[in-house]
């Protein structure tokens, strides 16, 4: 697949060829994969190598398509339904009763009799249900035969209402995750923060873990009383309206600290040299270059070392040129220039 419009797409080839990365594989779990893996997930799995993906859904029939449509290796497809591994029922259905069924999306579906999660989640399927039911700590272990979970790189989550239960039965992963990205609603009427999506609960769940928000998506609907053009060809989210959903990308900030980061021992090198592909996944280069730097204080590898040293000159450059500042092309000089002269970072 061919990726040309990525923001950080140059980025990301840039550094998978360095020589000390040519061998560093990703590990990415997508639970909720109906409709397939993302762009920037392909993205990941395509340009890196040796990197593996698995995808888990409750739709059986959606997860043999996917096996199908995605034949090579990287690629892993399982049906399951992925909970806390204890707390069923402690989680309600959200949708319901709530300002998303005034939205121009809940009124267009109703008035075609139409069924979102058949025709989008199921790509029109009839629908079976998976029999399969683990938390992520027990999926990995199952399928991986291991207690290993420092394995998991990535986790994104799209479960429509039940992220954070997806993540209370994550808690072994989540200590050696190094990004996620979930799904948070901000158009609910249940406040307690023990069981609902709503961004407060998910961001308080993830800060109690060490992970801060790094990026934020908004996903936007009109209400029906003044429909307008949908943002796709499908009845979701306007290009204008509320802000009813979001996705959010959380960083594991323990990872940046260096009161917490010593915790990760001989796996801390390998970590963040994980964490600062994912960063550019999601447009994040000012933090890769936080990771980069980090790795040159940390290893003992000189090529490592040097490597590091080219992808800081990279991404400067792009800085420099494309925002026609006026300084050598490298970092220590784009970093000079902003303490000599930060009002040369103004506007033009």
């Amino acid at each position: 697949m061919d990726f040309p419009h990525h923001p950080l797409i140059a980025h990301l080839k840039f550094c998978s060829q360095l020589p000390s990365y040519l061998s560093h594989p990703l590990f990415l779990l997508d639970i909720g994969c109906s409709g397939g893996p993302e762009y920037e997930i392909q993205l990941a799995i395509d340009s890196i190598n040796e990197s593996s993906y698995l995808g888990v859904d409750p739709l059986v029939s959606e997860i043999k398509r996917l096996r199908e449509l995605h034949p090579s290796s990287k690629y892993s497809f399982y049906d399951a339904y992925v909970s806390s591994g204890g707390t069923n029922g402690l989680f309600p259905n959200e949708l319901s009763d709530t300002l998303y069924q005034q939205s121009q999306s809940m009124y267009s579906q109703r008035q075609i009799n139409y069924s979102y999660e058949k025709e989008v989640f199921n790509s029109g399927q009839s629908i079976v249900y998976s029999e399969n039911h683990y938390s992520v700590d027990q999926l990995i272990n199952h399928l991986y035969h291991s207690n290993n979970n420092r394995i998991v790189d990535f986790v994104k989550i799209d479960t429509d209402g039940y992220d954070l239960e997806v993540l209370i039965g994550a808690q072994g992963v989540l200590e050696n995750v190094a990004l996620i990205k979930c799904e948070m609603q901000f158009h609910h009427n249940n406040i307690d923060l023990r069981s609902s999506n709503c961004f407060a609960s998910l961001d308080t769940f993830l800060r109690r873990n060490k992970f801060q928000l790094a990026g934020i998506e908004v996903n936007r609907y009109r209400r029906s009383c003044l429909p307008s053009v949908f943002k796709y060809n499908i009845l979701a989210q306007n290009n204008t309206g509320m802000p009813l959903f979001c996705d959010g990308i959380y960083i594991n900030y323990g990872l940046l600290d260096s009161a917490t980061s010593s915790s990760y021992g001989p796996f801390l090198e390998s970590k963040y040299k994980s964490l600062l592909l994912l960063l550019l996944l999601y447009g994040l280069d000012d933090l890769s270059c936080q990771v980069a730097l980090l790795l040159r204080q940390n290893t003992l590898d000189e090529y490592l070392f040097q490597d590091m040293g080219k992808y800081l000159d990279f991404c400067a450059i792009q800085i420099i040129d494309n925002e026609g500042l006026k300084c050598e092309r490298d970092y220590h000089s784009l970093i000079d220039l902003c303490n000599r002269d930060p009002r040369a970072f103004f506007p033009s």
